[in-house]
């Protein structure tokens, strides 16, 4: 979900907000802030120019690579004190979704 909200945002590099929302019965703030343009496969798209933007802080940040257009959210990683999670898009109606237990 945080990347389709970050797909949203007037992206650019050095952007940088946060966004309110709602956490263990609490109103929370997540910061957002883009670091890197990258082009990266997209499956079926081919080459897909994206924006880099890190989410949250710890224990749990997230990374998303936001294309300009559709589908927008073409990775997402999420990483936390033992696991990591990992979603990339392949091609339509399909993607790719992979999580670890780090040692």
């Amino acid at each position: 979900m945080t990347g389709l909200l970050l797909s949203a945002l007037p992206l650019k590099l050095g952007y940088a907000t946060t966004i309110p929302g709602f956490a263990d019965g609490t109103i929370d703030a997540t910061p957002i802030r883009v670091t890197r343009s990258e082009m990266i496969k997209a499956g079926d798209l081919g080459s897909v120019k994206t924006w880099v933007g890190e989410a949250g802080a710890a224990p749990a940040p997230s990374t998303c690579w936001i294309s300009k257009s559709a589908p927008y959210v073409i990775r997402a990683v999420v990483r936390t004190p033992n696991a990591l999670a990992a979603w990339r898009w392949v091609g339509i109606g399909k993607s790719r979704l992979q999580a670890s237990k780090c040692t």
